[in-house]
């Protein structure tokens, strides 16, 4: 076991973890100018890191750096994994707006997250960010236009995709909804993983609470094929509070960019027990959801969201709301109905 004192450890190289690691108030300073290297990453299945750690990610490095973060588990290129580790309570300090603070990727499983905050003035993109692995091989179609999609190329590494992840509490009130990609700012994200269970959400000023995303392929090219048919599944958030939210604080979206066949969708299921959302401006929406499978929300309290409460795009199954209250959230609270297979509300107030 590898012990911290209360002291400030300053490092430029990414602290390889191999063995559990002890904190007491214990603060790394990383000053690491690579876009792709981690402050800490676990190197083996089974690392635990106990009490109070910071994380200051001083050199703020530049845009498109998204393995740039905290904690790193698994590999995005190669599609590695890492299982069974854990650590306890982290504090997310600095960065720049286009990184993590916990990066779960390629099959990592079995990962929990005791407490993660962001405090006032911290500059990530996600403060947790689920994604799958095994990019090598995969390359855009025209490098200069992503709109035009990705390609599979023969002989390229199968996908894999993080699953069984388990969170007590995620505190993303301190990031901003400002600077490059703001529209990535959320307390998690989801991009093609499975199986999430968080206990609770704050995230203030921001886009996103929670994004749930089909990714660049969705599950097509999964390594294990009984993954695509499992789907972006089982995600459960028992509270989430978003205010002053600049965005749409739950959004799914269930087709991969990449890939228009209505066959890939990830059929994103997510099920939350209480959810209150406070917007500001035009571009907050309480609830946006297109191509899901599934959304159940047991009682929702959505104010001053800009054109709608809730909208639906295309091809949606079904939404189930138990409590839903709606103030000052345009004309018209509920848009795209059509869109959506069946949407059930128990028990409503419009106002």
């Amino acid at each position: 076991t590898l012990k911290l004192t209360d002291g400030d450890y300053k490092t430029a190289q990414t602290i390889q973890l191999s063995v559990d690691m002890q904190c007491n108030d214990s603060r790394i300073s990383y000053y690491g100018t690579g876009n792709s290297q981690p402050a800490i990453e676990a190197m083996n299945d089974g690392v635990d890191i106990t009490g109070a750690l910071t994380v200051w990610m001083i050199n703020n490095g530049t845009a498109n750096s998204g393995e740039r973060c905290a904690i790193l588990y698994g590999d995005y290129s190669t599609g590695d994994s890492v299982h069974h580790c854990s650590v306890e309570n982290l504090t997310v300090l600095g960065g720049n707006p286009d990184m993590n603070g916990i990066l779960i990727t390629g099959g990592s499983s079995f990962i929990n997250i005791g407490t993660i905050t962001a405090p006032e003035g911290t500059n990530v993109g996600r403060l947790v960010l689920l994604h799958w692995g095994g990019c090598k091989g995969h390359r855009y179609a025209d490098p200069n236009d992503a709109s035009k999609g990705m390609v599979h190329e023969a002989g390229a590494l199968p996908t894999t995709h993080p699953h069984d992840v388990t969170i007590g509490k995620i505190d993303a009130s301190g990031i901003k909804k400002v600077g490059h990609k703001d529209g990535d700012k959320s307390a998690i994200t989801i991009a093609a993983g499975y199986n999430v269970t968080v206990d609770e959400i704050i995230v203030k000023d921001s886009c996103y609470a929670v994004a749930l995303t089909g990714a660049d392929m969705g599950f097509e090219f999964a390594k294990d094929p009984t993954v695509k048919g499992i789907g972006e599944t089982g995600i459960y958030i028992k509270k989430i509070t978003a205010t002053a939210m600049r965005g749409p604080g739950i959004y799914m979206v269930g087709y991969p960019w990449f890939i228009q066949d209505l066959n890939a969708n990830v059929n994103p299921e997510l099920k939350v027990d209480e959810y209150y959302f406070e917007g500001v401006g035009n571009d907050s929406y309480g609830i946006a959801a297109t191509g899901i499978a599934k959304l159940e929300v047991g009682k929702a309290v959505i104010k001053n969201a800009g054109e709608c409460a809730i909208a639906f795009a295309k091809n949606c199954k079904v939404a189930i709301i138990g409590d839903l209250t709606v103030e000052n959230c345009g004309t018209t609270p509920i848009q795209g109905e059509s869109n959506i297979d069946s949407l059930t509300i128990t028990k409503s107030n419009l106002g």
